[in-house]
């Protein structure tokens, strides 16, 4: 009997100290965040810093987002070329069946159409993703953080993302954002 307690304390254990993003807790200063990933070779611009890595066989940037010095947003970027745009679909597909594994079923999970001139030929999803006109996203709502994928595009380019958003700072992410909007009246 102890060594099943014994057991569940540890994945408990485990479960109580799992980042938020990576090796990164949302409220990190930029300091703390690049001490977590000591063998990145960072990039910076504005409130952002990244790093080109991989997850889940895919070349991606994992960026993180800061507002007041603290880590409040964590996403990965798709920057896996594709010479067929369908392709993005799979990956997309891949990566939300992973995020279900993690997560639990998502609250929400949309195909957004613009335009249906290919809603019925599946064959041409991707050219139809690359220029607009469908868009696949997925959403969990947990209790520290919201996460979501997208699959979007226009003008020929597909964007997949993966965003992880730390709850806590939504307030002072909005006020920022106002902020922002009356400073430039």
């Amino acid at each position: 009997m102890k060594p099943a307690y014994a057991l569940l304390f540890a994945a408990v254990a485990c479960d109580a100290v799992a980042a938020d993003f990576r090796s990164a807790d949302f409220g990190m200063s930029r300091e703390q965040v690049r001490a977590s990933e000591p063998d990145a070779k960072w990039l910076a611009s504005g409130e952002q810093i990244g790093f080109i890595t991989e997850v889940a066989g895919l070349s991606v940037q994992a960026t993180y987002v800061f507002i007041n010095d603290e880590f409040y947003l964590g996403g990965y970027s798709v920057v896996e070329p594709h010479a067929d745009d369908n392709a993005y679909l799979n990956d997309y597909d891949r990566l939300k069946s992973l995020l279900a594994e993690k997560y639990g079923k998502p609250q929400t999970d949309d195909t957004l159409w613009r335009n249906d001139l290919f809603r019925r030929e599946p064959s041409s999803y991707g050219m139809a993703i690359s220029i607009g006109h469908m868009e696949k996203m997925a959403y969990w709502d947990l209790d520290k953080m919201e996460v979501a994928i997208r699959l979007s595009g226009d003008n020929y380019d597909v964007d997949l993302w993966i965003f992880y958003e730390s709850k806590a700072h939504k307030d002072a992410v909005s006020a920022a954002s106002k902020k922002s909007q009356l400073d430039g009246l």
